[in-house]
């Protein structure tokens, strides 16, 4: 069993940063690259490596989640049901 190191941010969520709220999130792209990296906490060329080592002690490893393997049967049962194979199905 492979034993994996627990983000800081698990063990006391005070640690989370604050987030943008979700209206200025979405328009992200309006924003010029200064005012992004200042609410990133970054600078154009990016993190340096003293920044990118607290943050990776602080937030963990930037992954997916870990795929879980689905038999084929639970895969053909979730692609039937997917709209497109229902309105086709009900179509003809």
């Amino acid at each position: 069993m492979e034993m994996t190191a627990v983000p800081a941010h698990a063990q006391d969520p005070s640690l989370l940063p604050d987030l943008p709220s979700p209206a200025s999130a979405a328009v992200f792209w309006t924003r010029g690259p200064e005012a992004l990296c200042g609410e990133l906490q970054c600078g154009l060329d990016g993190l340096g490596s003293a920044d990118a080592a607290r943050r990776l002690e602080r937030f963990g490893l930037n992954g997916d989640a870990a795929a879980h393997a689905a038999g084929a049967l639970r895969a053909v049962l979730r692609r039937l049901l997917e709209p497109l194979c229902q309105s086709c199905s009900a179509s003809g």
